[in-house]
């Protein structure tokens, strides 16, 4: 736990260091009259600075950074700690050597930030960064246009196509080594290599070749991103859908890392069109064209504040209420610190239905009857079920929530039976029904009855729109 405030604690004496060496350039008849606070920011300095060496030792026995440059890091932040002191003790040497700590600190800024961020951060230019996904797919059309009008009928001539390295490699590179590569082995995985990506990491491998159900190298991409398991994590550059697409085709046709020979067009894998449609997998006449678009989860009217006196009491239970935007009564209200979900807690929500509109109960065990409990909840936009005990008596309350949008029922034992009850809930546009039991019928008869609905159950398939088939 202490290691992981080392990002923060850093921080605090690079900003009173560089306080103190401008206190040190200012004019002498300046310079002189603020030497006591110059004495006191290199006091506080110095215990930051030692705080900071001690959380980063503890952070570096993770393993998970490149053992070189953490040596370097490491060397050059306790000497910046040293010299700190020595500044601070020292009053006959102290500009020098606030002089030479703040160019020591500033070397081991620099490797701190080639650790977190990757080699080449501060100085890199956009002309040297990875294409994003419709440049690799431009270029990828190009590739199929060339190999198209160079095959003669009469003659088959054989040609070499990369998918690894052309598109899935710079996807990684763009997305992922922050995180996942030499200088930086999250979970004790690298995704730089093919032998470090066939190894995969802590938890063993990270997929496996057309089979998408057990390849965490998709399935933790396609997670809400909320959910702790979700690739890259929040907060970082996201996967785009047609990068995910891409992840998802390399996986099913085999995760090739050598190039394909194709020895005719007709053989030729085309790429993935920069707009493409997602459906469950069912008859081809009943596919939506309906194109993936993020869904905001705020409320669609006015909501007034909910009671303040409440609020406090529901939070002194762990009940993380916080909310939905500047200047409205909408509340996210989310129960992951509550270690037991209690009957009273829930009945307490009742004075804020009104103002509750996203509901977080993911890995907690609230069941069915205490579902019903909420069902009074007008507002409720975007509901989280995940990794929850509900089953499908549960959905029958569902229908209860007239403004509810998004479901979250990932990893629970719903069925094609529980969805029945979500066919008179027209206004649902996201749903997240992977690694539950529903079967491929009932989802196309979800589909049928939601036409517009975006499922998530990991059973997609894609198919090009029919203004971009080939003739």
């Amino acid at each position: 736990m202490l290691a992981h405030l080392h990002p923060l604690l850093v921080h605090i004496p690079i900003g009173i260091l560089l306080f103190a060496f401008l206190i040190t350039v200012l004019p002498t008849n300046y310079s002189n009259g603020m030497s006591t606070a110059l004495k006191l920011a290199l006091a506080v300095a110095s215990m930051a600075s030692l705080a900071a060496c001690i959380t980063g030792y503890l952070l570096a026995q993770s393993g998970d950074y490149d053992q070189l440059l953490v040596s370097k890091h490491q060397w050059l932040g306790i000497a910046t700690c040293i010299l700190c002191f020595s500044a601070w003790i020292i009053k006959s040497y102290r500009k020098i050597l606030v002089w030479i700590t703040v160019i020591i600190m500033s070397i081991a800024a620099h490797f701190g930030g080639t650790l977190t961020h990757g080699e080449g951060y501060l100085f890199s230019s956009s002309e040297n960064k990875t294409p994003d996904a419709d440049t690799i797919i431009t270029s990828l059309d190009t590739l199929t246009k060339s190999i198209s009008d160079t095959v003669l009928p009469q003659k088959q001539v054989a040609h070499q196509i990369f998918p690894y390295r052309n598109v899935i490699a710079p996807i990684l590179q763009n997305k992922c080594y922050n995180c996942h590569s030499s200088i930086k082995k999250k979970n004790g995985l690298r995704l730089d290599t093919k032998d470090f990506i066939l190894k995969g990491g802590k938890n063993g491998p990270i997929f496996f070749p057309k089979n998408l159900e057990n390849s965490m190298l998709y399935t933790h991409l396609i997670l809400p991103l909320e959910d702790e398991k979700h690739m890259p994590p929040k907060g970082k550059k996201q996967l785009t859908g047609h990068e995910i697409e891409l992840i998802k085709q390399w996986i099913l046709q085999g995760a090739p890392f050598e190039p394909i020979t194709i020895s005719s067009t007709s053989e030729i894998v085309k790429p993935i069109p920069k707009e493409v449609s997602f459906a469950p997998v069912k008859d081809e006449s009943l596919l939506s064209t309906t194109s993936i678009v993020p869904i905001k989860s705020e409320p669609s009217k006015e909501i007034l504040p909910g009671n303040e006196n409440i609020i406090t009491q529901l939070k002194s239970n762990g009940i993380i209420i916080t909310p939905i935007k500047d200047n409205s009564g909408a509340l996210s209200i989310n129960f992951v610190h509550v270690a037991n979900l209690e009957d009273s807690m829930l009945i307490g929500l009742n004075a804020l239905k009104n103002q509750a509109v996203v509901l977080k109960f993911s890995g907690k065990k609230i069941t069915d009857e205490q579902l019903h409990l909420l069902a009074s909840f007008n507002n409720v936009h975007t509901l989280y079920l995940d990794n929850t005990s509900i089953t499908d008596i549960g959905l029958t309350d569902i229908i209860k929530f007239p403004a509810l949008e998004i479901l979250n029922l990932y990893n629970t034992s719903i069925s094609d039976r529980g969805l029945n009850a979500l066919y008179n809930s027209k206004q649902l546009k996201k749903i997240y029904l992977w690694k539950t039991n529903v079967t491929q019928s009932g989802l196309n008869a979800l589909s049928l009855q939601i036409p517009k609905l975006i499922i998530e159950a990991g059973l997609f398939i894609w198919k090009t729109p029919d203004s971009l088939k080939t003739k």
